[in-house]
């Protein structure tokens, strides 16, 4: 799921499986997700499955196993965090 500009998305229940990350791209709209399932079936994903570059996410969720090390990468300007 991609999302660009000044949209707003509500994502109630999603499920993703396979290693295809990341599963959620966010570049500066506003998504909320409730209730989302990550699971790899393919090996652990080298990349987060959700990407927050300069938007605003709320995100609720449960990992499947095995799961990438970093869940979420939240991108502000030039500063990057991962959780």
């Amino acid at each position: 799921m991609r999302a660009e500009g000044d949209s707003k998305v509500w994502l109630l229940g999603f499920k993703t499986e396979g290693s295809e990350a990341p599963a959620i791209y966010n570049k500066g709209s506003w998504v909320e997700l409730l209730g989302g399932y990550f699971y790899a079936t393919d090996g652990i994903p080298s990349t987060p499955w959700i990407i927050n570059e300069n938007g605003k996410l709320s995100a609720s969720y449960k990992l499947g196993d095995p799961s990438p090390p970093v869940h979420i990468r939240d991108i502000r300007g030039t500063d990057t965090r991962e959780f």
